[in-house]
């Protein structure tokens, strides 16, 4: 299974920009989970699934999580592990 070719041409500035926004993002939760164990409270939240989602979809276009960025690696490892994250993974890959 997988997405169909697309066949609209990228448009080379916005492909920048929206790299150079996404490593903004890669910084900016790199260092935010430094010291939390959840984006947002004491608990697993939407923005983590959100969190997710971004990393997960950038790795989808071969954008992988840059290694200075361990912490958010790590995060993403953890949230992978969270039973309604991991009971929704193995969903899709049936």
């Amino acid at each position: 299974m997988g997405c169909p070719p697309c066949t609209t041409a990228a448009i080379p500035p916005l492909v920048g920009r929206g790299r150079a926004n996404l490593d903004v993002f890669f910084d900016k939760f790199g260092a935010r989970c430094a010291d939390r164990e959840f984006n947002v409270g004491p608990h697993y939240t939407v923005a983590d699934i959100a969190t997710l989602c971004v990393v997960d979809f950038a790795a989808f276009v071969d954008i992988p999580i840059p290694e200075r960025c361990a912490n958010l690696k790590r995060r993403h490892a953890d949230i992978q592990t969270q039973p309604r994250t991991a009971a929704s993974l193995l969903r899709s890959e049936a």
